[in-house]
């Protein structure tokens, strides 16, 4: 059920966010919103509830235009970034990695993008985030993964790289999550015929909370097979020294 109760004895917003005898899963909250229409400010807290019902991290909302503004965004790409992907408006961009001393090309980094015909250009820290909530990140980084490999025997063909050429690819912590997803990542690279030892996949520090067992049997594998393992953002996020030395990465990225 859904209704809406106006309170009026707290001073600030903030106060009923202590509020602990409402028997309600999810609570939002709106600030001083004078001269609004009623029905306008309906709507819009049906945008932000709508939003919410799947957060199991948070039972209070503090309602905004802003926060209204953002779920709108977020229910925009659940809809959207599966046709996308069929619609090709998702693609990779490559950012070449320098050594300086050598002034060579050693590598390169293969960046997710979203090219909308509708919304133009979708930031990856907005969709991809929204895929790994709604259960799609799977698919899309299954997606990423064919287009990489594709890309990188063309490149090869086209310009030659050197032997410590290093193709970077990000991967999402839940898909090393997944049971086994060392078995089809491996199959992929024989199915596209990649030299195993120029792949380097890059997990973001920043996201590493709620990580599996599965998480550590999946590096483990892969590393065993010849990737080479790099933490990104490494410094700004949730991993601890523990899973530092679980993890064992070849190398860092410090942002």
């Amino acid at each position: 059920d859904e209704f809406m109760d106006v309170l009026s004895k707290y001073d600030y917003p903030q106060d009923f966010f202590s509020c602990r005898n409402v028997r309600l899963h999810k609570v939002v909250i709106s600030e001083e919103f004078m001269g609004q229409d009623v029905s306008l400010i309906e709507s819009k807290l049906s945008i932000v509830l709508s939003g919410i019902r799947n957060n199991l991290h948070s039972e209070f909302v503090l309602f905004s235009d802003e926060k209204a503004i953002e779920i709108t965004r977020k229910i925009w790409i659940a809809r959207n970034i599966k046709n996308a992907i069929s619609r090709n408006e998702i693609f990779l961009a490559y950012q070449p990695i320098i050594d300086i001393e050598k002034k060579d090309i050693v590598g390169a980094e293969a960046l997710c993008r979203w090219r909308s015909s509708e919304n133009g250009d979708i930031p990856p820290y907005h969709f991809i985030s929204v895929a790994e909530n709604i259960g799609l990140i799977h698919e899309l980084g299954e997606f990423i993964l064919k287009s990489a490999f594709r890309d990188y025997n063309e490149l090869r063909e086209r310009f030659g790289f050197c032997d410590t050429f290093m193709l970077h690819l990000n991967i999402s912590p839940l898909q090393l999550n997944e049971f086994k997803f060392y078995e089809k990542f491996l199959a992929l690279i024989r199915e596209y015929d990649v030299d195993v030892k120029h792949i380097c996949l890059e997990i973001t520090e920043t996201i590493m909370d709620n990580i599996t067992d599965f998480f550590y049997d999946n590096i483990v594998e892969l590393r065993a097979n010849g990737v080479s393992i790099s933490l990104d953002d490494f410094g700004c996020g949730l991993s601890n020294l523990q899973q530092f030395c679980k993890i064992e990465p070849d190398c860092i990225k410090i942002d």
